[in-house]
């Protein structure tokens, strides 16, 4: 009958969409960075903070050459400490995850040095030199300028 023709016609549809599915779930790379992408990849984060905004700038050159891929692939990267902040974002299937700048934000956040400037005025310290002016002799809460 026409109905059975139908019926088997849906079902072989819906197992090839099936097995195309798990077969895309099962790819371990982006196609997109198949074709184009010959730079390694960052090696993943752990969630330390000193190294963060050098994984991320090395993520962002991966992004220049295929942006879609922006939060999955810094996922993917991720391990540790840092792959367990975005466990509850992924369970919920948060906004988060679908907007780079938002999730930028987030993970800044949780992993960013936030005494980057801080510690880079430390060195000039110990040698009493201005991280302003960068004078020998004096530091920045002396500084004349």
């Amino acid at each position: 009958s026409v109905s059975d023709l139908l019926s088997g016609l849906l079902r072989d549809q819906v197992s090839q969409l099936h097995m195309e599915n798990t077969l895309l779930r099962t790819q371990t790379t982006v196609p997109c960075l198949e074709q184009r992408f010959t730079m390694p990849l960052p090696e993943q984060f752990n969630g330390s903070r000193q190294p963060f905004w050098g994984f991320m700038n090395q993520c962002h050159l991966l992004f220049l050459l295929c942006p879609q891929t922006y939060v999955s692939v810094v996922i993917s990267l991720l391990k540790g400490e840092a792959l367990d902040w975005t466990s509850p974002l992924l369970e919920s299937n948060s906004p988060v995850l679908s907007n780079w700048n938002t999730f930028l934000q987030s993970i800044s956040a949780i992993f960013d040095d936030l005494h980057r400037g801080r510690l880079a005025e430390e060195p000039c310290q110990r040698h009493h030199i201005c991280f302003c002016c960068r004078e020998p002799g004096h530091t920045i809460s002396a500084c004349p300028i």
